[in-house]
């Protein structure tokens, strides 16, 4: 008895450890968010994203050098990874133009279509079999998103185009991650990101560029270090424990959206948004529940 419980101590101990880590990042990632969100009243979008990526990837060089080393960097596929940082310089443009019309936690609401549009493209682009109960999961998901846009009653003004955008744009990032992570490293995958993003937005920079506040200094890193932070802390969680154990911690952003929009900006969602976050929310909770059986099933040989 007392082997088996010190041989089940680490597991739940790393496990525990991988949880509090999601919670992090999620903090950091909202708090990023929020920090967007009032840099998106003075500045361009595409200013935004190229001042955010150049400082997060100050900080990530600065952790790949004292950590993996810069031999991590090394890609067999850059073309690709270059693919995919344009793909994210429109997920990330299209946010801040959502969060400079919506309210964060209905931003991030909307933001949430994402798993289930993976989850359709993962069929159309990759293959992947996606049997009735996850595609019944994925339509019931997206419902809980039009709870939240109204489409016909302002969706447009209100800036859910543009969140839809972005989770549109930001699924099929992820579909190409699936891809290159067979044949590229985490490091190199996030500087490539990183520095396409930087590029490709700073030569557009002369023909939007806004002098920069000095009292917007402090938020502009501050985006840069939150956004490094949390991806580090959500990568260092999938190497503790399994996704089934830490996804469903993802939807943490949204108490933390919530949390952040009411002490910033007053606002609170209605009854309808947060009906939809419900739907959205169970929605995705089945949908890894599925994922999580089916998985299980192939390792067994079901």
């Amino acid at each position: 008895m007392e082997s088996r419980v010190s041989a089940v101590d680490p597991v739940r101990r790393e496990r525990t450890m991988a949880i509090a880590l999601t919670i992090g990042a999620m903090l950091a990632l909202a708090s990023m968010d929020a920090a967007l969100k009032s840099l998106a009243a003075h500045y361009p979008p595409l200013q935004i994203v190229f001042m955010r990526a150049v400082v997060a990837l100050i900080f990530v060089l600065g952790y790949t050098w004292a950590g993996p080393g810069f031999g991590q960097i090394r890609a067999r596929r850059k073309p690709a990874l270059l693919g995919r940082a344009m793909l994210n310089m429109f997920v990330l443009a299209l946010f801040v133009m959502a969060l400079k019309r919506m309210p964060l936690a209905d931003a991030t609401a909307v933001a949430f279509a994402a798993p289930f549009l993976i989850t359709a493209f993962s069929a159309w682009l990759l293959g992947e079999r996606v049997g009735v109960h996850r595609w019944g999961a994925v339509l019931v998901g997206l419902c809980g998103v039009l709870i939240i846009v109204r489409p016909g009653a302002g969706m447009l003004s209100s800036g859910a185009l543009f969140a839809l955008g972005a989770a549109f744009a930001y699924a099929l990032a992820m579909i190409s991650s699936r891809a290159l992570s067979r044949t590229e490293s985490n490091t190199a995958i996030v500087v490539y990101n990183l520095a396409g993003m930087a590029v490709a937005a700073g030569l557009l920079m002369p023909f939007v560029w806004v002098s920069l506040r000095v009292e917007d200094l402090w938020l502009i890193a501050f985006v840069g270090a939150t956004g490094a932070i949390g991806q580090l802390l959500i990568t260092q969680a999938y190497r503790l424990a399994p996704a089934a154990v830490i996804a469903p911690f993802d939807y943490t952003a949204l108490i933390w959206a919530v949390g952040l929009g009411y002490i910033f900006w007053g606002d609170l969602p209605g009854t309808r948004v947060i009906a939809g976050i419900v739907v959205v929310i169970g929605s995705g909770l089945y949908i890894l529940h599925r994922e999580t059986r089916r998985r299980r099933g192939t390792s067994q040989g079901v």
